[in-house]
């Protein structure tokens, strides 16, 4: 388990239609996700799950946040895809499914050594899971922090909260959600009891994910998003990507 404390549940949505389709399609590239059952673990409004029901049609989806839930139910064709619960706690039984995605959900839950434990019970002998998570060499908290003893929340703008030790970070702000060193991801996972398979680095898509993008950035959206796209086929610098994206599999199979 990583040295954040307190971290309680919940989370954002990274649904934003490009983000979707490349986050899909990096998966894509090292999980055959044709016909197989799959988990979307943490599914916020469920625009990932309709993308993967472009490949199997059993895909089911668990949510923490019960309004989200309700907003799936109430504008989609497949209500029954999505149920409210916890990835610490899942309500299926062991070796259910072939893959699970995890997309930024690992970081906002209470325990994420448990988390894995749990999508590594419900996954079959030889299944998949894909990690999306917050990546420390990106030099800003894209969750923004709180300063401790002040009612005060530092913007996501302000660079290089990620790379203060935590040991000294945690007398200095209140995290909302962890962030993970590539070395320290791999060992959690790898502690859980999964092989890991791949990993790699996403950028930025400037689709305003966080709803805290500056205005002033939408005007140089598409020359920002082409040197983004270009950063992150460098070996040398696609490490300081927003996200980390990491395949493992269960053993066995």
């Amino acid at each position: 388990m990583s040295s954040y404390v307190n971290i309680k549940p919940g989370g954002c949505d990274t649904g934003a239609p490009l983000n979707v389709q490349r986050r899909i399609a990096h998966i894509r590239k090292y999980v055959d996700l044709a016909g197989k059952r799959i988990l979307d673990a943490g599914c916020g409004s469920g625009a990932y799950l309709k993308a993967l029901l472009s490949y199997s049609s059993d895909v089911q989806g668990v949510e923490f946040n019960p309004a989200m839930v309700a907003a799936f139910r109430s504008s989609s064709p497949f209500p029954e895809k999505v149920r409210v619960g916890n990835i610490e706690q899942l309500d299926f039984p062991e070796a259910s499914f072939d893959f699970v995605l995890l997309n930024e959900v690992i970081d906002h839950v209470a325990n994420e050594a448990i988390a894995f434990k749990e999508v590594l019970r419900v996954l079959k002998p030889g299944g998949m899971m894909a990690v999306y998570a917050p990546n420390r060499f990106f030099p800003f908290e894209t969750h923004g922090v709180g300063l401790v003893g002040i009612n005060l929340e530092i913007s996501p703008l302000v660079p290089f909260i990620p790379y203060i030790p935590l040991l000294i970070g945690k007398r200095l702000f209140h995290y909302y959600a962890r962030n993970f060193w590539p070395w320290e991801l791999k060992r959690i996972v790898a502690s859980a009891g999964f092989e890991v398979v791949a990993h790699t680095y996403q950028w930025q898509t400037f689709e305003n994910i966080s709803g805290r993008q500056p205005k002033i950035l939408s005007g140089f959206r598409s020359a920002l998003r082409n040197a983004s796209f270009f950063l992150e086929r460098l070996p040398f610098l696609r490490v300081f990507g927003v996200s980390h994206l990491l395949i493992a599999r269960k053993p066995g199979g």
